[in-house]
């Protein structure tokens, strides 16, 4: 498995599929994902204000996008983001790697800190989520190889998230398998 770090902008995407997050309380959407939203022209938003989409924990939506290079756009609502525990990342991780399995792809970007502040450590946050989140691609002992880019975004975590998916690899029991790219 391999884990890439990057700042790409919402245009410079290339992948098979983007998994974000959408918190219940943010709206119109902030951060990353509202660049992704103002890039697609307000479609998230106007789902938000049609009720189509809420951000509730653990509410997944496909969208197939327009205007990003992806094929297929993941949204992971989050709640509230008061309500943000370990708990509610792994459940995220693990929401992510099922759904992102389950649908075939293997070559994705996500993005999963949000924006500061946070209840605990955007380092322990990036370990929590990808523990959930590379589970489901070694179920059954039959690993399969995804390629998974770590969206930066705000940059100034990079070494914070860095030093998550470092965490990760140390704690994980597939570590040999996973490889970490920056």
């Amino acid at each position: 498995m391999d884990i890439r770090i990057s700042s790409e902008s919402v245009d410079a995407l290339d992948h098979e599929g983007l998994a974000i997050l959408l918190y219940s309380d943010e709206r119109p959407p902030g951060g990353f994902c509202g660049r992704v939203d103002w890039r697609m022209n307000g479609l998230i938003s106007r789902h938000m204000a049609g009720g189509l989409i809420s951000g509730e924990y653990e509410e997944r939506t496909l969208i197939t996008p327009y205007r990003i290079g992806c094929g297929k756009l993941f949204l992971f609502g989050m709640g509230s983001r008061r309500d943000l525990t370990r708990e509610r990342m792994w459940g995220l991780g693990r929401n992510m790697g099922t759904t992102v399995s389950a649908a075939g792809v293997r070559r994705f970007a996500c993005h999963i800190t949000g924006r500061p502040p946070f209840p605990f450590p955007v380092s322990e946050m990036t370990a929590t989520a990808f523990s959930g989140l590379v589970e489901p691609f070694f179920r059954d002992g039959a690993p399969s190889h995804p390629d998974i880019t770590c969206i930066v975004d705000p940059e100034d975590l990079r070494d914070e998230i860095l030093l998550g998916l470092y965490q990760l690899k140390v704690t994980s029991k597939s570590e040999p398998g996973v490889r970490i790219h920056h």
